[in-house]
């Protein structure tokens, strides 16, 4: 969470809220949410865990992007880009030997 909370500064939109002007007579405008809280955005835990979800086995299908650019290519600007399907092993709630599980894969 102090991750998070680090690097907000550094993405100033987030913590805003876009406001539209009466009758629409100019652009809408951002203003600051004095309410915001990344609490409310990042969830701590382990959602399968604290459900009792856990299941040996159980894995999520996830859809993983992939640059296919050539080195050549390192600071240009275009979608050359693929995905990977990766079985997410999530029936382990140690994250270590999740990854473990993975690489093993």
């Amino acid at each position: 969470m102090r991750l998070f909370e680090a690097k907000l500064p550094q993405v100033l939109r987030y913590c805003q809220l876009i406001h539209t002007t009466p009758f629409g007579l100019f652009c809408p405008v951002w203003t600051d949410d004095e309410e915001f809280s990344i609490r409310h955005h990042v969830r701590q835990g382990d959602l399968l865990a604290e459900r009792h979800e856990l299941t040996e086995g159980l894995v999520v299908r996830s859809l993983v992007p992939v640059s296919v650019r050539v080195p050549d290519e390192a600071r240009a600007i275009t979608n050359r880009a693929s995905a990977v399907l990766v079985n997410l092993s999530v029936g382990e709630p140690d994250p270590l030997r999740r990854l473990g599980v993975l690489r093993g894969r």
